[in-house]
C-alpha cells in the first residue's frame, strides 16, 4: 500500500481516495474478522480447556458490537442518510 501511495504521489495524484477506500474496507472487514476470531477461540476441539471464558467472550462481544455500531454510523454518514451535524448547538 505504501508503494501505491508513493507511486500516486510521484505522478502528481493525491492518494486520498485510495486511503479512504482502504479505511472503508477495513471498517467493513474488522467486525467479520473479530467475529471469526471470537468463534475460533471458543472451539473446544483444538483448544480444550484453554478456550475463552465468559469474561473474554463478553469483552469480545462488546468490541464487535461497538465496531459494528461505529461502522454503521460511518456508512450512514457517508451515504448521506445520517446528518448528525444539524443537531449541534450554534457555535460548535
Amino acid at each position: 500500500m505504501l508503494v501505491a501511495g508513493v507511486a500516486l504521489a510521484l505522478v502528481g495524484r493525491q492518494p486520498v481516495a485510495a486511503i479512504v477506500v482502504a479505511q472503508a474496507a477495513n471498517g467493513l472487514l474488522l467486525p467479520l474478522v473479530a467475529l471469526f476470531l471470537l468463534m475460533a477461540v471458543n472451539r473446544a476441539d483444538p483448544l480444550g480447556e484453554r478456550r475463552n471464558g465468559a469474561v473474554a467472550n463478553a469483552l469480545g462481544g462488546a468490541v464487535i458490537v461497538v465496531v459494528v455500531g461505529l461502522g454503521g454510523f460511518q456508512l450512514l454518514s457517508a451515504i448521506g442518510a445520517l446528518d448528525w451535524t444539524t443537531d449541534l448547538p450554534p457555535g460548535c
